[in-house]
């Protein structure tokens, strides 16, 4: 059963290799600042509305639409919605290509299904002379997530001694909710009169978890089975992690809660009006 573990903690190791496309970035556009800047190019700062998509989401089969408000030459406040449709894992073939070695974890990476909702609410502070939603900023955030997860794939070894060393089979599904916070820090440019280019650099967040994780076996448990299957969850390395765990003859439900987190990374393209 710990193979559960392993797929969804890779979920979010895919997320990772965007991050070293930053350095490229941060030249590339740094520089383009600098013209506008030499061309004497005109803001104007009474356009005070941000409408953002996020590229870097596309990669990974989501999409991100963010709106910022200018308050004041210092201040934004900035709400953010991404939604992943239900889709297989991000960087698929990659993860075959390492995780895969067998059928099992070959057919489980394959047929995994996952989709998500997150709202994220941002306060934004920027720091340099220009304002008005350009140069670097500092942004405290909260996010509030859903996920659901589908065809995860487990096994469970008997250990009756009815069935002994028996693989059973299990299909897992659930759905987890989250509640983060955290610090943005980014900056963002214009390109010409109209365009942005918007980096958030990194966001790490940290908050609390909870959800439910049901997996139907393939075949009738004994009670041997279920018993020994409850003995193997609090023996586990997450057993401060399941707040409830119910097995019957017909599968078993993790109840799940406790320390949620991540990293946020976003290039965004937005248009000011």
């Amino acid at each position: 059963m710990k193979r559960v573990l392993i797929y969804i903690f890779a979920i979010f190791l895919s997320h990772l290799p965007l991050i070293l496309s930053a350095q490229i970035l941060n030249t590339s556009f740094s520089d383009t600042s600098q013209l506008q800047e030499e061309n004497g190019n005109l803001i104007n700062e009474n356009a005070k509305n941000f409408i953002k998509i996020n590229l870097a989401a596309l990669i990974f089969k989501s999409y991100s639409l963010e709106y910022e408000r200018i308050l004041s030459k210092r201040v934004s406040l900035a709400l953010t919605l991404k939604t992943m449709p239900e889709n297989s894992l991000p960087f698929k073939n990659l993860l075959i290509k390492n995780f895969g070695e067998d059928e099992f974890d070959r057919n489980a990476i394959e047929n995994f299904r996952l989709n998500s909702f997150s709202q994220t609410f941002q306060i934004r502070y920027y720091l340099s002379k220009k304002g008005y939603g350009r140069g670097f900023y500092v942004a405290p955030f909260y996010v509030h997530s859903n996920f659901s997860v589908n065809k995860l794939p487990s096994q469970y070894i008997s250990s009756s001694s009815e069935r002994p060393d028996e693989i059973v089979n299990f299909d897992n599904s659930g759905k987890f909710s989250s509640n983060t916070g955290g610090i943005l820090v980014g900056a963002q440019w214009m390109i010409g009169k109209h365009l942005s280019f918007d980096w958030t650099i990194a966001g790490p967040h940290y908050g609390l978890g909870s959800g439910s994780l049901i997996g139907i076996a393939e075949r009738d448990l004994t009670i041997d089975e279920q018993n020994n299957i409850n003995e193997m969850w609090d023996d586990s390395s997450i057993s401060g992690y399941i707040k409830n765990v119910s097995v019957n003859e017909k599968g078993e439900v993790l109840d799940l809660d406790g320390p949620w987190g991540g990293l946020k990374f976003m290039l965004s393209l937005g248009i000011r009006f």
